[in-house]
């Protein structure tokens, strides 16, 4: 027997090495087993990097009611927010933890003039609040430009004939909240509907500057808020 075959039979018995263990977990685990799992010898045209990483964007879509748009694209929420001056805060929570009240307090330090309507209230934030929009004095009701909804899906209908009857400009229904029926009659009354959007995002988004402290707003514009 010569001395190849004899080398070729010892390392058919003896048996296949064990795959080394991978250290570590999560994405640096992932990441060393595509590794380990490309040829030795890399091929003539071999990028320096081996690992492709796919990120999902999300594709946002505008919301409708029957044939109405319901407006929520980049220019009408900046006009909105740009022409906008005062804001009927429906469900404002006097508590300091709860999102109505950070999105109504961040609005009054950018400028703007916010009225509380809660029955549950006397005052939050140092303004009168009102039982519903109708309780609030025509002087009053008549400056009123957006209607924030901090309610229920199902408590929006009443809230949208409140603002079709003081005459408010814009029907705002906060984030999770799409009464698509109230948005609908809100729009055919002539007021610009925006749904499952925050007020204080949106204007942090467009105005507050989030992109200096490295947030991904996803507006690519070559304007400059103001």
């Amino acid at each position: 027997m010569s001395a190849n075959e004899k080398q070729r039979r010892n390392c058919e018995d003896s048996p296949s090495p064990r795959p080394s263990p991978v250290k570590g977990r999560g994405f640096r685990a992932l990441v060393r087993v595509f590794h380990s799992a490309l040829p030795a010898k890399k091929p003539p045209l071999f990028y320096k990097w081996r690992c492709v990483i796919i990120v999902p964007l999300q594709i946002q879509t505008t919301p409708r009611c029957g044939d109405q748009i319901i407006m929520s694209d980049i220019p009408t929420l900046r006009r909105i927010l740009a022409q906008s001056h005062t804001i009927a805060v429906v469900g404002l929570s006097a508590d300091w933890f709860r999102p109505s009240y950070f999105a109504a307090k961040y609005m009054i330090t950018h400028g703007y003039t916010v009225i509380p309507v809660n029955p549950r209230y006397a005052e939050i934030l140092g303004q009168k609040s009102y039982k519903s929009l109708r309780d609030i004095p025509a002087e009053i009701a008549g400056k009123i430009d957006i209607v924030d909804c901090f309610r229920k899906t199902e408590d929006i209908m009443p809230i949208a004939e409140d603002a079709i009857a003081i005459g408010a400009k814009v029907l705002w229904q906060q984030i999770g909240v799409l009464n698509h029926e109230a948005g609908e009659k809100a729009s055919a009354a002539g007021l610009d509907t925006i749904m499952d959007r925050c007020v204080k995002i949106e204007h942090g988004r467009l105005f507050g500057g989030l992109n200096w402290c490295g947030v991904n707003t996803g507006v690519i514009s070559a304007k400059r808020p103001h």
